[in-house]
């Protein structure tokens, strides 16, 4: 395995080189392929990467800083601002709070130049988070002493930051370590204690111990208390850096070091502010030449960050579908870390697979379950329905099959009492004075009304069950006027009624089913005699081109809006309940309504209530 992983890594060095992209030759097989350099930035970078040399962006970056505070320090010496004055302390501390947010921006900037989270992407969190809070100390201590005119690090405000800062070194540093696998022990206790001992020697040279005592009374006593513990933490956080930099492997280790010498210089750099603030007064420590290192040790760390940014998008196209590639991981975490970073890469790559799978099969049989659930629902729900419409219409037919039967005892019991009556009469006379052709009379009549009251119900039934047949044949218009006219008058004949029949001139042929329209027009008088009391009855025929036009129009009780839809229904009538004054079974329109549709004419009926009712009936292709 380690050999084939050796050949592997030097196959991949060379196609990189070549800019080939091929299968590696591991045991995962996967795609992979160097990177070209993202931009310029990255180009710089990449000059001395292999060799952990300076640069061209960080010499430059570290030379505008150098030159900046210079030129600053040059202008104070110009305007001949005396060493220890508000105005020389405010223009040379003024630049170094700017050099310490110019490495915050350059961490920040590596930090987004990172393209996917994971330990690099922490790590470059926790140091941009740690210039930050020292960026923020430094601002906060400028504004209180500029913007609000208190005394130059005379509150604890600022302290909180910078102890906030030195907790998210640290923490990087431990990240970097559990990056590497590195494990603190006695190489870095020895490393701190040699930079605690090279601390050690700067202040026993200077006059800190003499003075010692008289360093408490001093205005600024907090001050000097605070960085020399600043400058024992910051210790801790260099040998850890230091540790971390002998231990790494791979392209990532530039940006480790610059972090680690930045991180040094930081420290020393908080060790002799220490000595200087126990010396010198507040302005004098301020304008002094030791924030040039203080601002050089932020700048680097702040490019340490950047340079480890450029580093991984330019070994790593985030754009590259054939992720992740074996030989910029070995280039920037080493050959060891890099394979078991690339095979636990693997390893969550096929364990997400697999849990991808369970979840796409289970989606998948939720589909079908919830599916299946709404179809046994809207089956539910259609059959639901489909009983609720089949209650209804078995409570209509019950309440209509009453209806019915109460509305024919009614209509038959009437003439057979009638018919009863006077037969009983003539059979059993009661005396002189009785006509017994009155009593046949009557009798005739009260027998006819029965007889139409069964006809019209086996009408209705024929139609209903289908057993009546359409037959068309040729006849003369004038024999269906000649039957209109005769029902006409003599259902108006002894009553209050005028009856009127307009038809066309003679000659006309009409080809359709003769019983059919005579049924149809003996139904239309009937219902429009039966519901005049007094008033006009008018028949009319009309010749439209091709087309025969029936029209019965009365002056009765009229039809109300809401009930003109049922009239055609079977068994309804206008009186019916209570108040029903009308003979008839309600079947008159209804038979009229299917006949029509057979004959395929078509039906239109306006009606106002005291009005009357006009009904007309426009039968096509009739008129030969």
């Amino acid at each position: 395995m380690v050999g084939k992983r050796t050949s592997s890594l030097h196959w991949a060095k060379e196609q990189r080189g070549k800019g080939a992209i091929s299968n590696m030759p591991d045991e995962n097989r996967v795609k992979c392929a160097a990177a070209e350099p993202a931009n310029t930035l990255n180009a710089g970078f990449s000059a001395g990467d292999s060799e952990g040399q300076i640069t061209s962006i960080e010499f430059f970056c570290i030379f505008v800083t150098c030159v900046m505070y210079l030129a600053a320090y040059g202008v104070a010496h110009l305007l001949d601002l005396p060493a220890d004055s508000f105005e020389r302390a405010r223009l040379l501390f003024t630049c170094f709070v700017c050099f310490n947010i110019a490495g915050a921006f350059f961490a920040w900037r590596g930090l987004r130049c990172i393209p996917t989270r994971g330990l690099v992407h922490e790590i470059a969190i926790a140091i941009t988070a740690a210039l930050v809070c020292a960026a923020t100390a430094n601002l906060l201590d400028l504004w209180f002493w500029l913007g609000l005119g208190w005394t130059l690090k005379s509150t604890n405000i600022p302290h909180l930051f910078f102890m906030l800062a030195i907790l998210f070194a640290v923490l990087g540093m431990f990240k970097v370590a559990r990056l590497w696998h590195i494990r603190f022990g006695t190489g870095t206790a020895l490393i701190y204690t040699g930079v605690l001992a090279l601390f050690g020697i700067l202040v026993a040279l200077s006059d800190l111990p003499e003075i010692g005592a008289g360093v408490l009374a001093k205005e600024n006593a907090r001050d000097v208390i605070s960085h020399l513990l600043y400058g024992v933490l910051n210790s801790l956080v260099a040998a850890l850096a230091v540790c971390n930099w002998l231990h790494s492997r791979g392209r990532l280790r530039p940006g480790i070091r610059t972090i680690s010498v930045g991180t040094f210089l930081l420290s020393l750099g908080c060790i002799l502010f220490a000595i200087l603030s126990a010396r010198h007064s507040v302005y004098l420590v301020a304008a002094h030449p030791i924030h040039l290192l203080l601002g050089v040790s932020y700048i680097l760390i702040g490019l340490g960050v950047f340079r480890t940014g450029f580093t991984i998008i330019g070994v790593i196209d985030g754009m590259d579908d054939r992720l992740p590639p074996v030989s910029p991981l070995i280039d920037m975490f080493g050959e060891h870390t890099g394979w078991n970073l690339y095979n636990r890469v693997i390893r969550r790559i096929q364990s997400s697979e697999r849990r991808l799978g369970r979840t796409l099969r289970e989606n998948i049989e939720k589909s079908v379950s919830i599916q299946n659930l709404e179809n046994s629902l809207l089956t539910e729900a259609q059959m639901r329905e489909e009983l609720s419409r089949a209650k209804e219409r078995a409570e209509a037919a019950s309440s209509a099959k009453t209806q019915f039967l109460t509305m024919m005892s009614h209509e038959l019991r009437t003439p057979l009492t009638a018919i009863l009556g006077y037969s009983t009469l003539l059979a059993n006379p009661p005396g002189n004075g009785i006509d017994p052709r009155d009593f046949g009379q009557r009798i005739r009549h009260n027998a006819q009304h029965l007889q139409q009251l069964i006809e019209t119900i086996l009408d209705f039934s024929s139609i209903e069950t289908g057993r009546i047949r359409l037959k068309k044949a040729r006849f003369p218009l004038d024999e269906l006027v000649s039957f209109g006219r005769s029902i006409g008058e003599e259902q108006a004949h002894g009553r209050e009624i005028s009856f009127t029949c307009v038809a066309p001139g003679d000659g006309i042929t009409v080809e359709s089913d003769a019983l059919m329209l005579r049924q149809i027009l003996a139904n239309l008088l009937g219902n429009a005699f039966k519901f005049t009391g007094s008033g006009k009855v008018g028949l009319e025929f009309q010749i439209l081109e091709t087309a025969l036009r029936i029209c019965v129009s009365d002056t009765g009780i009229g039809i109300p809006a809401d009930e003109v839809d049922h009239v055609f229904e079977p068994f309804f009538q206008i009186s019916a309940g209570k108040t029903r004054s009308f003979g008839g079974v309600g079947l008159g329109l209804s038979i009229v309504k299917r006949l029509s549709d057979i004959l395929g004419g078509r039906l239109t009926i306006e009606s106002s209530p005291g009005k009357g009712t006009r009904i007309a009936i426009v039968f096509p292709e009739a008129v030969i």
